[in-house]
């Protein structure tokens, strides 16, 4: 049973509806994945809407259907894990590779943004939307990628 949660998830499979065709989802080996749903990325004040100007419509139009999946996963006792993006002030964990690409792209890590350096730990474009807020069995995992 997954910790604080108040009954442990099917093994029997259920049937998911998708294209082309349903799949068998056994609940009690499954989690859920909610990916880097933070400022930096999501919201017009990050650095990917206040810097890059980045059109965010699309971003926004999946919020509400990330959080019906989310309170459904909850309903199941669903393993709900979310990742941020994110690396040391130092960037001593990043590789070169990775480094280059960004700074090819023209937005270095570490970059300057309305909500403080960009995809540095700590800063408040790092932390997830507001509304996505996980419940203290969930886990939150800061990545390098």
């Amino acid at each position: 049973m997954i910790r604080g949660m108040s009954k442990s998830p099917s093994s029997e499979p259920i049937l998911v509806r998708s294209r082309p065709h349903p799949f068998p989802l056994i609940l009690s080996q499954t989690a859920l994945l909610v990916i880097d749903m933070q400022y930096d990325f999501c919201h017009p004040d990050g650095y990917s809407g206040s810097v890059l100007g980045a059109d965010l419509t699309a971003t926004s139009a999946i919020i509400p259907r990330i959080q019906s999946v989310i309170a459904w996963a909850r309903t199941h006792s669903i393993l709900v894990i979310y990742t941020r993006e994110s690396h040391r002030l130092d960037l001593s964990d990043m590789t070169a590779s990775k480094r280059d690409r960004y700074i090819n792209a023209g937005y270095p890590v570490g970059s300057p943004g309305k909500m403080g350096r960009f995809l540095i730990q700590g800063e408040p474009g790092t932390e997830l939307l507001d509304e996505f807020r996980p419940l203290e069995t969930e886990l939150v995992l800061d990545r390098a990628c």
